[in-house]
């Protein structure tokens, strides 16, 4: 029933970048109570548009798995979790030497 109606407004709200992004915006949150990400699949399939460009980490996270659709509530901790294991892991594997420099962590076994 709401998946539906998002269809209609998807086909009457494709005129401005503003109004691209707005659909994008109501997609997640549609998404996000049904529990399924058909439509953002639908909507993304071709690219997202200009204007929509904030959203594009969260679509990206979303469409890859990375946050579960149905618990939008937790994104913000999952991505601080995330945030913070990618820093150990740089932080195990990355050094940065005296002339500022990269270098990687070999452990010779």
């Amino acid at each position: 029933r709401r998946l539906s109606g998002l269809q209609t407004s998807l086909v009457m709200a494709l005129d401005t970048p503003e109004d691209r992004a707005e659909l994008l915006r109501r997609c997640i949150e549609t998404c996000a109570s049904e529990g399924s990400d058909g439509v953002l699949r639908f909507l993304c399939f071709r690219g997202l548009h200009q204007g929509s460009s904030e959203l594009r980490p969260q679509v990206w996270k979303l469409l890859l798995g990375c946050l579960p659709v149905n618990k939008p509530a937790q994104w913000r901790s999952m991505e601080g979790e995330m945030r913070s294991l990618y820093a150990k892991y740089k932080s195990e594997v990355l050094v940065v030497s005296n002339d500022l420099k990269f270098e990687v962590k070999v452990e010779h076994r």
